[in-house]
């Protein structure tokens, strides 16, 4: 059996203090978003800023109004973060996620 010295044992704790938050960034994020059923559209922001799941098909035929143009879509707007191909989160609909093929009135591109 080995023995551990104070000093052996305080790197070692350290170390894995420090690494804490690089592992929360790198897992714990998309861990809690992934996890995060959609948004309800007929609740809060998402209700206000008429959120679309699908913008292909909910908004085809002028239906979400004269802001949406073809191709406009969540996961080319600037207030999207991604989190796997489907999902994402916004900063303006809380809480849930949102669909990247989803759409709503504050659309921005992103740059």
């Amino acid at each position: 059996m080995s023995k551990v010295n104070r000093r052996g044992f305080l790197k070692g704790a350290l170390l894995a203090l420090a690494s804490l938050p690089v592992l929360e960034s790198l897992l714990g994020q998309q861990a809690q978003a992934a996890a995060a059923p959609e948004v309800d559209k007929t609740k809060g922001m998402a209700k206000t800023l008429g959120y679309v799941s699908n913008a292909a098909v909910d908004c085809a035929g002028g239906k979400c109004g004269p802001k949406f143009k073809d191709g406009s879509k969540c996961s080319t707007c600037s207030f999207y973060k991604k989190v796997d191909d489907k999902w994402g989160t916004c900063s303006l609909v809380k809480p849930g996620s949102v669909a990247s093929e989803g759409w709503c009135k504050s659309y921005i591109k992103k740059a």
